[in-house]
């Protein structure tokens, strides 16, 4: 979008850091229109018997403070359980979501630790923590449940912060890390193009409907 290439793009997440400093450079300003709801959730194994987390465990687990399942009241298989924590490259929408939500200002444990845990696309962060009983991650509510609808044979999601995400604790922002999808176009675009009026069609009462009928929440969901 930024180099002119495509004339909308639907995003789970606002434009990051390097994003924006690369749309400077290129004189480009972006108009990013929140038009339905998702949600960051994080993700285990389903041999794991844990059904919640804090905030403050998944800053710890990711800063090193927390290395061992045990220390979160569970047990896999054997005791001191090593928590296997993945997580996505740089500039991915769920990585960007895991800076800005969760850790912040905080420093991630050495990155080199993590070598063997760095996963490029969502699907290999699904695969992975589906395939190792000690491991924890991150995804986006949508993408799991309405594209990829895991077997829960393999991964469970859990609650953060005492609340689980679902539809209804996404719709009432009650979930901590309800997010919002944006429809972005460039501020240059040709008021009259075709893309500029799917754009506004995506935030009228009908373009509401058709997100609801895909699975997502609008913004300012009603009904």
């Amino acid at each position: 979008l930024i180099d002119n290439k495509v004339d909308i793009a639907l995003t789970a997440r606002k434009m990051s850091p390097d994003e924006k400093t690369y749309a400077e450079s290129k004189g480009v300003t972006l108009i990013e229109t929140p038009i339905a709801l998702d949600a960051f959730i994080f993700i285990v194994n389903s041999q794991n018997p844990i059904k919640g987390m804090t905030t403050k465990n998944i800053q710890d687990i990711y800063t090193g403070e927390i290395t061992q399942w045990d220390e979160l009241g569970v047990s896999i298989h054997v005791e001191n359980s090593p928590i296997q924590p993945y997580i996505r490259n740089a500039n991915s929408g769920s990585q960007e979501l895991m800076d800005e939500l969760i850790m912040k200002d905080l420093e991630y444990i050495d990155l080199p630790i993590y070598e063997e845990a760095l996963v490029f696309t969502m699907m290999g962060m699904l695969d992975a923590v589906g395939g190792d009983p000690y491991a924890m991650g991150y995804t986006v509510y949508y993408y799991n449940d309405y594209i990829i609808r895991p077997s829960e044979r393999f991964i469970k999601t859990i609650a953060i912060d005492g609340v689980h995400p679902s539809k209804e604790t996404i719709t009432a922002r009650k979930y901590p890390y309800t997010t919002e999808v944006y429809a972005v176009i460039r501020s240059d675009m040709d008021k009259t193009s075709m893309a500029y009026k799917v754009y506004r069609w995506l935030q009228t009462a009908v373009g509401k409907r058709a997100i609801t009928r895909s699975g997502y929440i609008p913004v300012n969901y009603s009904e």
